[in-house]
């Protein structure tokens, strides 16, 4: 028959058998031993024992606390008759209840001897899993059944696992924190710092304990918390761990770390302060948190977004509200399309954009057009063609092959004594004037009296003796020897003094008016006609046709003034016409007669004949000349900064509240803008217009100091973490601490009470003979009241059940069962 004891009683019992009756022992001494870091990779133990006889014994416990088994955990087993075996055993390493090495052994025990099996269970072999009749060793699997022989004799010691996973020297492969040399390296305790070891916290097995959001941390040989990552010890108190939330805007990363973001809204992500959005006219340009939304959008170099230049083309730029434009273009430019950003893009200076946009040149008759210093001319006239007045609307009106114009406005074409014509803008001779020839070709017209001796009837034709006298026979001249009837000898001439322009009414009294065409008639000299442009206004011969009539007194006819109102006159080929119009004038009904009759400072005629000046939502006026916007409409502005179209932005839009590109845009809220004002219509969810001084809804109604409205504070709570989750404040209780009673704020009460045990108002009630203790808020017995009772069935509704004196199921402690033919008499098993 055999038994099972702990191998203290055991071995007392082997010193007094053999005492008594003074023969050794028949036992079994079993040992299992660990290489595993406790508790890391274990934290309890447990051996099981299989008798011949069939009965079970047991041995378990934890590694660390008060009631910790001590490693090597031994298990003695004597023989009491019977078969010597097997006996089967089976020893665990276990983490938190998980099996993490498992070894078996079946062997026998030899008659008279104490023998000692070892089971190794080995960090080798957690995870290995051996079939059948094998079972792990140094990480392969052998058989369970073990040969007497390889076993040991016990002499008093019991043998440690070696580092090489062998029993022999007792060498560990680990050090253990116990004062001993574990692993034979003549150091005791390496590697454990009792002054950072949360297990060995300034002494061995003294382990610290952990509390909400943390794990436990041993600094200078003192027990701490390290927090959980996004979790703080905020009020101090190791007992109720780290018991903020990291997360929030009043606590973020760090305790008391205030998240705020200067010109923006603040975000507490993942205990970073970032920014979540900013404000309307603001951006993080520079992507730091500690600067805020630092960049206003305004800036030429940063105009409604970072980095966003605003260079328009041809203009002086603007930034106004982040939008891109410009205060005015570059002169002879304009702003032809419309859009502000790519600023003053035409130039006004062609015939289809001339001194504005889309101010097109007309085309004149007989000419091109032309645009000079931003105003319509005519560019050149055709072939044949002049702009002899000067004046635009009636374009190149005059040809140029006419007698009063011929190549060039102005220039007559009279020759002397001639008739003539002007063919393709050249002055030409038709004919000479009887008595007269073109002798001299460098001379224009016919200059050469046909009169002389020199040149007697032809060019050339000179008279000598006999017949020295040029005389006119028969209508035709002729050299003669003396003069014919009615003629007078003068000099060499033979004159008709009634007719002779040379010699009219007197030898060498010459009848040669100027700018005209003379004539003799009864030796008196006048005037046939006067040359083109000129005319006789005095009525003296002698001065011939003294006026030309391309003057402003005389245009056209003696005395014809040319006197037009508002304008500059000029008189060209003898026509009165406008050659420019006075400053702020134009001619407007093309008569001539009228002048520069209209006024072009006019909101009907501004700047031009017929340009109004009608600017949309706008006042507007026109000086000289010039379409002025003033003053807008209320409720209109002018955000483009171009006058042409007017004050073309109504100001009650979301994008332009009350003033240009002024965003209508509240933080957190939905807005409106009426009459020019923004204004909040409702905050959004779970946030709240806290501060009147800010636009918007800016505070989150999340945190502990604005739960679920403006300045409703949440908390702090005695014993508890407060809590605002959607706006609904709350709390977490700490550890071992219960909300009791509503009338009271915060957790008031202790869990590990008699009381209230675990739970609110749960008494802690065990059984007959028993104390109880709530000390872990787990309602249990602290100790047994009579020293001859156990609890061995781990209930406490029936206290301390077992007599332990004369249980043969538990005998002298609990799981000692007697054999067979044993009985428990004062708590040891004895024979029948």
């Amino acid at each position: 028959m055999t038994r099972a004891l702990p191998l203290a009683t055991a071995a007392l019992a082997a010193v007094m058998l053999v005492a008594c009756n003074e023969r050794p022992l028949t036992q079994l001494i079993v040992v299992a031993d660990t290489d595993l870091a406790i508790p890391a990779e274990a934290t309890s133990v447990e051996i099981e024992v299989l008798a011949p006889d069939g009965t079970m014994q047991r041995v378990a416990g934890e590694l660390s606390g008060d009631a910790a088994i001590t490693i090597p955990a031994t298990l003695g087993v004597v023989h009491r008759g019977g078969a010597l075996g097997p006996v089967a055993v089976t020893a665990r390493a276990l983490h938190e209840g998980t099996a993490i090495v498992e070894r078996r052994a079946r062997a026998f025990m030899v008659t008279g001897q104490t023998l000692v099996l070892t089971l190794h269970l080995e960090r080798a072999c957690a995870g290995v899993s051996c079939a059948g009749d094998t079972t792990c060793e140094h990480g392969t699997c052998r058989a369970v059944l073990v040969d007497a022989t390889e076993l040991q004799d016990y002499d008093g010691t019991i043998p440690r696992l070696d580092a090489d996973g062998s029993t022999g020297d007792g060498c560990l492969s680990v050090e253990l924190c116990n004062g001993i040399d574990d692993d034979c390296d003549e150091r005791i305790d390496e590697g454990i710092d009792l002054q950072t070891n949360a297990a060995h916290c300034g002494a061995c097995d003294r382990r610290c304990p952990s509390f909400g959001n943390s794990t436990p941390a041993c600094v200078d040989g003192q027990c701490g918390i390290a927090c959980s990552e996004g979790f703080g010890n905020c009020d101090g108190e190791v007992r109720t761990g780290c018991e903020t939330p990291l997360d929030s805007l009043t606590m973020c990363g760090e305790c008391g770390r205030e998240c705020t973001v200067e010109h923006g809204t603040p975000d507490c992500f993942g205990t970073v302060c970032a920014v979540q959005s900013c404000a309307p006219g603001f951006r993080d340009c520079d992507d730091r948190v500690e600067t805020g939304c630092e960049q206003r959008l305004d800036d030429l170099a940063h105009c409604g977004a970072c980095e966003a230049r605003c260079e328009p083309a041809n203009a002086a730029p603007s930034c106004a509200g982040g939008t891109c434009g410009f205060i005015a273009c570059a002169s002879g430019f304009a702003s032809c399309d419309g859009i502000a950003s790519n600023g003053c893009e035409a130039p006004i200076d062609t015939v289809t954009d001339c001194g504005g946009c889309d101010v097109e040149c007309p085309i004149p008759a007989n000419g091109s057009p032309a645009c000079v210093a931003g105003r319509c001319a005519i560019g050149a006239c055709e072939s044949g063609w002049g702009d002899c007045n000067g004046m635009l609307s009636d374009g190149c009106e005059t040809p140029l092959d006419t007698l009063a114009d011929c190549g060039t406005c102005g220039r007559a074409c009279a020759l002397a004594h001639a008739s003539e014509t002007c063919s393709t803008g050249t002055c030409e001779i038709v004919a000479c004037d009887p008595g007269w020839g073109e002798c001299d070709a460098s001379i224009p017209g016919c200059e050469t009296s046909l009169e002389t001796a020199s040149h007697c009837g032809a060019c050339d034709v000179a008279c000598v003796a006999p017949t020295p006298l040029c005389s006119e026979v028969g209508g035709a001249r002729a050299c003669r020897s003396a003069c014919g009837a009615g003629e007078t000898l003068c000099g060499t001439e033979c004159a008709d003094l009634a007719t002779s322009l040379d010699h009219c009414g007197a030898c060498g009294r010459a009848c040669a008016p100027p700018h005209a065409t003379a004539q003799c008639a009864t030796g008196t000299c006048g005037i046939a006609a006067c040359d083109p442009g000129w005319d006789d206004c005095d009525g003296v011969v002698e001065n011939g046709c003294e006026t030309p009539l391309d003057t402003l007194t005389d245009c056209g006819a003696c005395h014809e003034l040319c006197d037009l109102p508002g304008a500059n006159e000029t008189c060209a080929g003898g026509r009165c016409a406008i050659s420019t119009c006075d400053p702020g004038t134009a001619d407007c009904d093309g008569t001539t007669s009228t002048g520069c009759e209209t006024r072009i400072d006019t909101l009907t005629d501004c700047g031009g004949c017929g340009v109004a000046c009608a600017l949309p939502n706008a006042a507007e006026s026109c000086a000289t000349g010039t379409c002025t916007l003033g003053a807008c409409e209320p409720g209109w502005g002018d955000c483009n900064g171009m006058a042409s179209d007017g004050c073309e932005t109504a100001l009650d839009t979301l994008t332009s509240c009350g003033e240009c590109r002024a965003s209508c845009d509240l933080l957190h809220a939905s807005e409106t803008c009426a009459s020019g004002t923004c204004t909040m219509i409702a905050c959004d969810p779970e946030w709240g217009d806290c501060d009147a001084a800010m636009p918007g809804c800016e505070q989150s109604l999340r945190t502990l100091a604005h739960c679920g409205a403006c300045n409703a504070a949440c908390g702090p709570f005695p014993n508890a973490t407060a809590t605002c989750a959607s706006g609904a404040c709350g709390m977490a209780c700490n550890a071992l601490y219960g909300d009791c009673d509503p009338a009271m704020a915060g957790c008031e009460t202790r869990l590990d009470t008699l009381t209230s045990c675990g739970a609110c108002g749960a008494r802690c009630t065990v059984g007959p003979d028993a104390m109880p203790t709530c000390s872990t808020g787990t309602c249990a017995i602290a100790m047994c009241t009579r020293p001859d009772r156990r609890d061995c069935n781990g209930r406490i509704d029936d206290g301390c059940e077992t007599r332990i004196l004369d249980s043969e199921s538990h005998c002298g402690a609990c799981g000692v069962r007697c054999g067979r033919d044993e009985r428990c008499r004062m708590g040891r098993c004895v024979d029948d």
